[in-house]
């Protein structure tokens, strides 16, 4: 009789693909329990940064490998503390924070991926007033071979009442007119004021047929 096999949640797993503001994705891994086991950030500028995340300990150890295929010195990162490796800088926010990777790219401008605990993804431009943005063109994979995809909104984490977006175009100031009630009420105003005048036309009109 052959033995049975023995199956945990770490034989299953999402894969998750985020489109990123600035320009590149972001994949995470994660298994039965949903921790993030797995990331792989592809930066805007070419570069690539790869993470593996311990579930047990919540060590993150990762390696940076720039445009033309350059691979860093690995460095293991424990919860709480942080560690850079060629051009990306880890923060392991474990055990309840995300975990953070600040890239400077080759133009000197800096990036900010922030993945929480169950894989969620936040990417800022620190250097700008862009708004992070969030989980844009979702794509996951499960163990079972399913995909499923979403284009969801962008979630805005800043409130900054001027702000630039990531085009660069500034948000419109134009005030459109108000519609519904408020011009419904508008309009009766009108009317009264137009029934009136003419009530006041009809009764000059009948004094002077009297006279």
């Amino acid at each position: 009789m052959p033995a049975p096999v023995v199956v945990t949640a770490e034989d299953y797993y999402d894969t998750r693909i985020t489109h990123d503001v600035d320009g590149g994705t972001t994949t995470t891994v994660t298994n039965g329990n949903g921790d993030v086991t797995t990331i792989d950030k592809d930066w805007g500028d070419g570069s690539h940064t790869h993470v593996t995340v311990d579930p047990n300990t919540g060590d993150v150890t990762a390696t940076d490998t720039d445009e033309n295929g350059n691979t860093s010195t690995p460095v293991t990162v424990k919860p709480g503390e942080t560690g850079t490796t060629g051009q990306t800088t880890i923060t392991n926010g474990r055990p309840d924070g995300d975990i953070i990777l600040s890239h400077e790219g080759t133009d000197g401008d800096q990036v900010e991926a922030a993945i929480s605990d169950d894989g969620h993804v936040r990417v800022s431009l620190p250097d700008t007033d862009a708004e992070a943005k969030a989980e844009t063109n979702v794509t996951v994979t499960s163990t079972s071979g399913s995909t499923t995809s979403a284009n969801r909104a962008n979630l805005s984490q800043t409130s900054a009442t001027s702000r630039t977006d990531v085009q660069g175009k500034k948000p419109s100031t134009t005030q459109l007119p108000e519609t519904g009630d408020k011009q419904n009420g508008l309009g009766l105003i009108g009317a009264t004021l137009l029934a009136g005048l003419a009530m006041l036309g009809f009764g000059k009109r009948r004094r002077d047929d009297e006279d």
